[in-house]
This record gives C-alpha cells, sequence and structure tokens, in this order.
C-alpha cells in the first residue's frame, strides 16, 4: 500500500495530468484513474497495465506509458532486465453496411448458417512479435447488429522466455504502433 501511494505521488508531482484519483488497498491492485481522459493504470503483482481511451496519438501515450514505468522501476526498485512480456492492443469498431455478411465470408463453411455472433481469432508471428487479431460480431440485446464488427489487434514479443530492458519494450511499443497504422488498414483492406 505504501509503494501504491509512493509511486501515485511521484508520477502525479511531475505529472499532475496523468491521473486525478487512486484506489490502493493492501493485497488488491493498484488503480490510478483520470476520470476527465477516461485512462487507467493497474499494477498488479506481474502485470503493468495502461489503458487510454482519449488520447489517440501514439507518441503522446508511449511516452506517457514509459514516464510511467520508469516511476514504477524506481519506487518498486525493479530490475530492468526482468521484462519478459511487452504489447499492445488497439481495438476498433469498423461500421460498413455488410460488416456481418462480409465477416461470415471470411469462414466460408459458415457462410449461409443463420449466425450473428462469429469471432475469429488468427495469430500470426513475424520479426520476433505475435500478431494476435480478433474479428467479433457486435450484438445488442442478443440480436446481431450487422453493420458493425469489433476488431482488435495485439501485439506482443514472442521471446516471452528471456528478460528485457526497458528499450526492447519499447520497440515493441513502437512496432505495434506502426503496425497498427501502415498494416493493418492494408490487411483489412483486402480482407473486410
Amino acid at each position: 500500500q505504501q509503494l501504491g501511494d509512493r509511486l501515485y505521488r511521484q508520477i502525479t508531482k511531475a505529472r499532475g495530468d496523468l491521473f486525478t484519483s487512486k484506489f490502493v488497498q493492501s493485497g488488491a491492485p493498484f488503480l490510478f484513474l483520470n476520470e476527465r481522459y477516461k485512462s487507467q493504470l493497474t499494477i498488479t503483482d506481474n502485470a503493468l497495465i495502461y489503458v487510454e481511451r482519449k488520447n489517440f496519438d501514439p507518441d503522446i501515450v508511449n511516452k506517457d506509458f514509459k514516464f510511467i514505468v520508469q516511476r514504477m522501476m524506481e519506487v518498486f526498485e525493479f530490475n530492468e532486465d526482468n521484462f519478459r512480456v511487452a504489447g499492445k492492443i488497439y481495438r476498433y469498431v469498423l461500421d460498413h453496411p455488410k460488416a456481418l455478411e462480409v465477416l461470415k465470408g471470411l469462414v466460408p463453411a459458415f457462410a449461409k448458417d443463420p449466425l450473428f455472433v462469429l469471432r475469429l481469432r488468427p495469430t500470426f508471428r513475424e520479426d520476433g512479435m505475435n500478431i494476435h487479431l480478433q474479428f467479433s460480431a457486435v450484438e445488442k440485446d442478443r440480436e446481431p447488429v450487422t453493420n458493425l464488427v469489433r476488431i482488435e489487434c495485439d501485439i506482443n514479443n514472442s521471446d516471452q522466455g528471456v528478460g528485457h530492458k526497458l528499450d526492447r519494450v519499447m520497440e515493441v511499443v513502437a512496432y505495434a504502433d506502426q503496425y497498427n497504422q501502415a498494416r493493418l488498414p492494408l490487411f483489412l483492406e483486402g480482407r473486410l
């Protein structure tokens, strides 16, 4: 609990705009929030999760993330060589008049069935990264929303059995940004 309080003070002292409230309880994950910008930081025994819902400029988000990780390493006296998994997840909702129909067309065996919920999760490995894509139909009140598809692009390092420095973490995050800006639109254009 003391470490959570100390981390919150260190972050907000240097960057008062990042978080506006905290929930720090003994035995529970630390949670820092910014209600206005809908961002949050969760720290568990083995993970740090930073969620940004309003600011989509990757340079700003990555700079904030790196700042937070550096403060966490100082407060927790964390060994920089001990990062195992680093990743970044982008979530989108694609609006297209025939979204569900096109999604069903990706799995021809089910194209003629009356499906209204469908989830596809292809995984690729390239350049030392795991690229998990998830496509899912949208439903509301147990009825299909035929013009919407949720897309999640989760990219993380494939060499998770060894420790990495913060620079490697930031390389993985930058790769995810580059993939989502340049490669993912081309991938989707050919399929959705």
